[in-house]
């Protein structure tokens, strides 16, 4: 293609007595360009591709707007469905195509940090999903690396401070170190208000900063491009992760972010940097992790005990060994998909959790030794004779009549 400016110096050329050849070896052009430049008696105008003009991109054009449509513009994701397709071409013609079907994103500023003194964190929100037949929020727990922009994220249906904090010990995890800080916006996870003297951090979390080794710091309010990093790093989970997908449980969703974040975000050049996280993560010079670093994360929730040996928990009912029934328990529940039933302390029965409401769990030997007054001490009694409902004495009209009478 011939820019504008070129045209002007080809001509010129021309008029100092250059031949075609000499122009074409001086300027890169072929000669029947440069001959068509100098019969021409205007500057060039090209043209956008016209809509009728074919391309190797025709067969995938409505595929693209369909995708669009459910929010997939990030071009580079396209690319790789499109060459699952068979799709051959360029990336730039697909991006020529996408440009005025989205709208622009606005820039954020970036700063960079010595490898390993920070990180930034922060919750982003990703739709919702059923969970036990109830549909839910999705938060994407997100954690950025300022060096090696390595990323780290986690869905989860809660956003309180115990599930914060296990975004955290699971991506110190990931990323085998902690760093010196890390940089939050103004979340009630990390502060929760602010006085003369500063702000009031929460002191669970305060707790947790204190046994992982890193001091938790807080951006200027209404500034989210403080933590840019992070902020980035959201868009770009809900612009090349979570678009077109669809997940019928949390584990699903992990599970598949995982294999993203090894085959995708951490392997890719990265667009700042111009290198891949995983290699500047080499160079992070994280502080390793302890066997002093632990945290207990889990959820701690007071239940009841019922005769029939029987606890409520997230609409679904639980056994429980029938020595308990009418006491007090605990339930440790770690978001895994098991918990645990603890009496003064100790573990006495652990359960998975049913992704079905209104079902009821039973475990056999919780009820075995029950005694009855017409069966041995020691029989194992079918749960249906354990819980019976009570016996009804049933009274003709005359004896009402009569017990109304006596009490006249």
């Amino acid at each position: 293609m011939i820019r504008g400016d070129e045209w002007f110096v080809i001509r010129q050329m021309h008029r100092e007595g250059l031949s075609i050849s000499e122009i074409s070896r001086r300027t890169g052009h072929d000669r029947k360009t440069v001959r068509k430049m100098i019969a021409s008696g205007s500057q060039p105008v090209y043209r956008p591709r016209s809509a009728t003009t074919s391309s190797k991109l025709d067969p995938h054009r409505a595929y693209v707007l369909q995708r669009m449509k459910v929010g997939v513009n990030n071009a580079v994701k396209m690319l790789r469905e499109l060459r699952a397709r068979g799709y051959d071409g360029g990336i730039t013609i697909l991006k020529e195509f996408m440009r005025p079907h989205r709208s622009r994103e606005k820039a954020v500023a970036r700063y960079e940090t010595p490898p390993g003194y920070q990180a930034q964190v922060d919750w982003g929100t990703c739709g919702r999903i059923h969970e036990g037949g109830v549909l839910k929020t999705v938060y994407c727990f997100c954690m950025t690396l300022g060096h090696s922009r390595g990323m780290y994220v986690e869905f989860t249906t809660r956003c309180d401070t115990r599930a914060f904090i296990r975004g955290h010990v699971n991506a110190f995890s990931f990323f085998g170190g902690v760093t010196e800080t890390c940089l939050y916006d103004n979340l009630k996870s990390v502060r929760l208000a602010m006085t003369k003297d500063g702000a009031k951090l929460n002191p669970t979390f305060v707790d947790f900063a204190d046994t992982f080794g890193f001091v938790p710091k807080l951006c200027r309010p209404r500034r989210p491009q403080t933590k840019g990093k992070v902020e980035s790093g959201i868009a770009y989970v809900k612009g090349n992760f979570l678009p077109g997908e669809s997940f019928s449980s949390l584990a699903e969703m992990n599970g598949a972010a995982l294999g993203w974040l090894n085959g995708v975000a951490n392997v890719r050049v990265h667009g700042t940097t111009g290198e891949v996280p995983v290699e500047r993560l080499v160079n992070e010079r994280l502080a390793p992790l302890r066997p002093s670093m632990v945290f207990d994360t889990a959820l701690y929730q007071t239940r009841k005990i019922t005769r029939d040996c029987l606890i409520s928990y997230q609409g679904c009912r639980y056994s429980v060994p029938h020595k308990f029934a009418g006491r007090e328990c605990l339930v440790r529940d770690n978001e895994n998909g098991i918990f645990d039933i603890m009496v003064d302390g100790t573990v006495v029965t652990t359960h998975r959790r049913s992704e079905v409401r209104g079902k009821t769990i039973i475990v056999s030997r919780h009820y075995s030794g029950i005694k009855t007054s017409d069966t041995p001490a020691k029989a194992t009694l079918p749960l249906l004779s354990v819980i019976s409902a009570p016996q009804v004495e049933v009274r003709s009209l005359e004896v009402y009549q009569q017990l109304a009478g006596d009490r006249l």
